[in-house]
């Protein structure tokens, strides 16, 4: 799929997983994606379960990923660095345009 089209139906199989109170296992190799479509994930290394956390964990979690070779989103980078520096920033929700929002209420 292109990236517009993966965005939209990532969106709407969230939706639907979250109204209808189901649980599913997506299996991606975009952190990204896991996030977004997820409220738990799951790193799996060498076929073993090496780490598992909340979504809104990731920024505590930001080292361990980068030490497993996993590409950190732009977004989860950005607030990690400006929480680093003393930014007081909450994500909630970690679709793009919401972390902006965010990155520029913060930052005004």
């Amino acid at each position: 799929l292109d990236y517009q089209t993966r965005i939209m139906v990532t969106n709407d199989i969230y939706s639907i997983l979250k109204k209808e109170n189901m649980t599913a296992i997506i299996v991606t190799h975009d952190i990204s994606e896991a996030i977004s479509m997820s409220d738990r994930v799951i790193v799996i290394e060498n076929g073993q379960i090496i780490k598992t956390f909340a979504k809104k964990d990731i920024l505590e979690n930001v080292d361990f990923l980068k030490e497993h070779g996993i590409k950190i989103p732009y977004g989860v980078e950005l607030v990690y660095e400006l929480k680093k520096n003393g930014v007081n920033i909450e994500i909630e929700n970690w679709d793009k345009k919401s972390v902006m929002d965010k990155i520029i209420e913060v930052t005004k």
